[in-house]
C-alpha cells in the first residue's frame, strides 16, 4: 500500500470507524456473525465485532498458517 493509500485508509478509520469496519468485517469469514461490530461506550475504548466468531486459522494467509504451525492447533 502507497503511503498516501495508507493515510487515506487511516484516515477513514478514524473519520468513519463505524462504516470503516463495516466494511472491514465483510472481508473475513465468520462461523458467527457479530451482532455489533463496534460497541458505543466511550471511544476510543469500544469493543469490536461483538457477539461474533471467526476462526484466526482459517482467515490467515497461506504464508502465515505456513509460518506458525501452532495454528493447526486452532478449531
Amino acid at each position: 500500500m502507497r503511503e498516501a493509500q495508507a493515510f487515506k485508509f487511516n484516515q477513514r478509520s478514524i473519520n468513519d470507524p463505524d462504516g470503516f469496519w463495516n466494511e472491514q468485517t465483510r472481508l473475513i469469514d465468520w462461523h458467527t456473525p457479530p451482532a455489533r461490530v463496534l460497541d458505543p461506550p466511550a471511544p476510543p475504548f469500544r469493543e469490536g465485532f461483538v457477539g461474533g466468531e471467526t476462526s484466526l486459522r482459517h482467515n490467515a494467509p497461506e504464508g502465515i498458517r505456513k509460518a506458525a504451525p501452532y495454528l493447526e492447533a486452532t478449531p
